[in-house]
């Protein structure tokens, strides 16, 4: 989920996508309700049960609503399967770790799993996706004036094995502005359907009214 839910210092599968170091001694996943923690130093594996309260849970809809199933049903189009097997071979090939890679695609109609990658679709031949970030560290990403609220690196594009934050992918002409506004309309309709309900806009300008602080 969002927030088990870019700035680019965070580090993703031990695979670092900027130039910045970042000093993580412990790594912690959710599956199954099942908290795992890597320790680096000691290469220890533990595992806390994390039952979340039936209250939160409810909150949680289980199936997309109509305008998302539009958005992804245009957005998937070009998603065949030759890209979507390169995509995963590529991302199980960097996990070092004994957890499975979990790839989250909306195209379903039923949301199966909570975080994982969760993918948005492809445009100009990038597969878009929103990663689970190992650094919970919620912020608002402004790329071309529209503002997704993420945690860690944000909204990733992936491409023949090359890994850009939507940021510089856009500010590198890799995607076009119609590209963002069709993955933001994504994103936020996705926050609206699984997060924060009809309250997004209103958290994004909470997130303004704090950074203007």
């Amino acid at each position: 989920m969002f927030f088990a839910l870019g700035s680019c210092s965070s580090i993703e599968n031990n695979h670092t996508i900027s130039n910045n170091t970042t000093e993580i001694n412990s790594i912690s996943t959710i599956e199954n309700e099942t908290t795992i923690t890597f320790d680096i130093e000691t290469s220890k594996i533990s595992r806390t049960q994390t039952m979340p309260s039936t209250e939160t849970k409810s909150l949680i809809p289980q199936t997309r609503s109509n305008r998302l199933a539009e958005l992804i049903d245009d957005s998937y189009k070009d998603f065949t399967a030759v890209l979507k097997e390169e995509y995963e071979n590529y991302f199980n090939s960097l996990n070092e770790m004994s957890l499975p890679v979990v790839f989250t695609y909306l195209n379903k109609e039923e949301y199966e799993k909570i975080g994982g990658r969760i993918v948005y679709g492809v445009f100009d031949g990038y597969i878009v996706y929103y990663a689970e970030p190992v650094v919970f560290d919620t912020h608002l990403d402004n790329v071309a004036g529209y503002r997704f609220i993420v945690s860690g690196d944000g909204v990733i594009a992936y491409k023949n094995e090359q890994i850009y934050t939507l940021f510089n992918a856009y500010e590198l002409g890799l995607l076009t502005f119609n590209d963002v506004a069709k993955i933001y309309e994504i994103h936020r309709q996705y926050c609206i359907d699984f997060e924060f309900g009809e309250k997004y806009d209103e958290y994004v300008e909470e997130f303004i009214k704090y950074d203007n602080q």
